[in-house]
């Protein structure tokens, strides 16, 4: 094919959401709503200038010049599908993916990463919907008709790629909005299993969600060690993922002492890539990510008020949920002290020596302080 746009151009791939199992329910009228939908998707890539350059089976790769021709396209080509009534009152869902790279020409087609991430963004989707991604996103965001919607779908690892990568959902009008999870690896998050449920904090987690939904930036839980600030942590953490798209992510410092090993730390936790292993290097990959991370056990690390300080300062949409045994004295810092606590089901106790166990057959939880705590 002559002609082909070098440089930065957009991928779109698309393919047949369940085809094998809507070939065994439509049987021989398959043949007929597979070429319509071709011809329907033909003449949406045709309309933004699109350049098909494979057809397999039930799926297309085809490049534009613009984002927002590629954009326009899928969209359009989504509507004349959901407008169509297709054999056997049958449901015929077509997913999509969009990604904008620099891959590299070679004979009639392209070659590289990009295609392959382009590949990856389209598997994710589910029929019927446009996902694409940051990159795209960031190309269109301000052109986009005010009927078309984005949603943040957050950022999920795909299948060979160790870096995650940041997708969006597009919506225009008649055209569904809520769909299942992304078929990806997950959401770029890591947070420990906890071996049974958080009991006896409910209050202090109702007023941790209140610090956090008022825009607290750093939550740092203080207190003596064994009173369960890590696990108090890890329960805030669980329940807050949905509202940080860019991860959450529980970092381990126990055996950290310098303030150099925590950058080091969070990059490990993070997954970042790089070969210098500079808090710089760090930074630019997650500046524009909203995510969240538990720094467990600071108490030890000379400089971690310094360390925390300039995350929050260099990456906006970061917030710290910190374990100490003292607070980190930082201006933007809540500090939430925990104590210990007894058992709110039945409030009895089998004593030994000083120290008190709960002795309630729900809870058998181990030790929980002083008997005159």
């Amino acid at each position: 094919m002559s002609g082909l746009p070098g440089g930065t151009v957009t991928m779109l791939f698309s393919d047949i959401e369940g085809s094998t199992r809507l070939l065994s329910r439509m049987g021989d009228s398959y043949a007929e709503a597979l070429d319509r939908h071709r011809t329907l998707l033909r003449a949406a890539w045709r309309q933004s200038m699109g350049r098909e350059l494979g057809t397999e089976g039930d799926s297309f790769f085809v490049v534009f010049e613009g984002a927002g021709q590629a954009v326009g396209a899928a969209l359009e080509a989504q509507q004349s599908l959901a407008a169509q009534t297709w054999p056997g009152h049958q449901r015929l869902s077509v997913r999509m993916g969009v990604h904008t790279g620099e891959p590299v020409r070679h004979g009639d087609g392209y070659v590289g990463m990009d295609v392959h991430r382009a590949a990856r963004v389209a598997a994710a989707a589910n029929g019927g919907q446009v996902v694409i991604s940051d990159t795209t996103q960031r190309l269109v965001r301000e052109d986009l008709d005010e009927s078309v919607s984005v949603t943040d779908l957050g950022w999920h690892r795909l299948k060979d790629f160790a870096e995650p990568t940041h997708l969006y959902q597009l919506t225009a009008a008649g055209l569904s909005e809520t769909f299942p999870p992304l078929r990806t690896l997950g959401i770029s998050s890591a947070l420990p299993a906890q071996p049974a449920p958080l009991l006896g904090r409910d209050g202090e987690l109702r007023k941790l969600r209140r610090l956090l939904a008022d825009g607290a930036r750093l939550v740092t839980l203080t207190g003596v060690g064994g009173v369960g600030k890590s696990r108090l942590a890890v329960a805030l953490a669980e329940e807050r993922t949905a509202d940080f798209p860019g991860g959450v992510y529980f970092v381990s410092l126990v055996d950290v002492s310098v303030a150099e090993d925590v950058w080091s730390a969070v990059r490990r936790t993070v997954g970042a890539s790089g070969s210098s292993g500079s808090p710089r290097e760090l930074v630019a990959q997650l500046v524009g990510r909203r995510l969240l991370l538990v720094l467990d056990n600071l108490e030890q690390i000379s400089g971690a008020d310094q360390v925390v300080n300039d995350l929050l300062t260099a990456i906006p949409g970061l917030v710290v949920v910190a374990t100490s045994r003292r607070p980190l004295h930082l201006r933007v810092e809540h500090d939430h002290p925990v104590g210990f606590f007894g058992c709110r089901r039945t409030m009895r106790w089998r004593m030994s020596s000083s120290r008190r166990r709960c002795s309630c057959s729900v809870c058998m939880r181990g030790w929980f302080g002083p008997a005159s705590s």
